[in-house]
């Protein structure tokens, strides 16, 4: 099966951990992030949700950011994928990397999140290993 791809803009500042917003300002700021990944990913969902998936994010910034932020910068748009049903719930959906372009040599001026989702085994899951196909 093919990786569901799902494009993104970059998350609100607000959103990343290492910020210190108000909190009515962040909640407006996850509400807005939800719904945006809920209307995007809705056009790419399988047939029927996933239950185990692992995902690559990739990142487009206008600077460098630290990659241990990154991941728990787009939690309101992993909640939002969620909601559009390409998954069943988030609990088993394991990240597998973070690739980091940054300035506008690298990105061209475009700037935002890709989520490459693939689908994978029970198996591998439970960290058992592959499975033929």
């Amino acid at each position: 099966m093919n990786p569901i791809i799902i494009d993104l803009p970059l998350p609100p500042d607000c959103l990343h951990p290492n910020a210190r917003p108000n909190r009515w300002g962040k909640a407006k700021a996850v509400a807005s992030a939800r719904g945006t990944a809920k209307l995007v990913a809705m056009a790419s969902r399988p047939k029927s949700p996933l239950k185990f998936a692992c995902y690559r994010l990739v990142f487009r910034l206008p600077r460098k950011r630290d990659y241990d932020g990154l991941g728990a910068w787009v939690k309101a748009y992993i909640d939002g994928i969620v909601d559009a049903g390409v998954l069943i719930d988030d609990s088993e959906f394991r990240p597998i990397g973070i690739e980091r372009f940054s300035g506008a040599k690298q990105t061209e001026g475009k700037y935002g999140v890709r989520f490459v989702i693939w689908p994978e085994s029970p198996a591998i899951a439970a960290g058992l290993g592959r499975v033929a196909p």
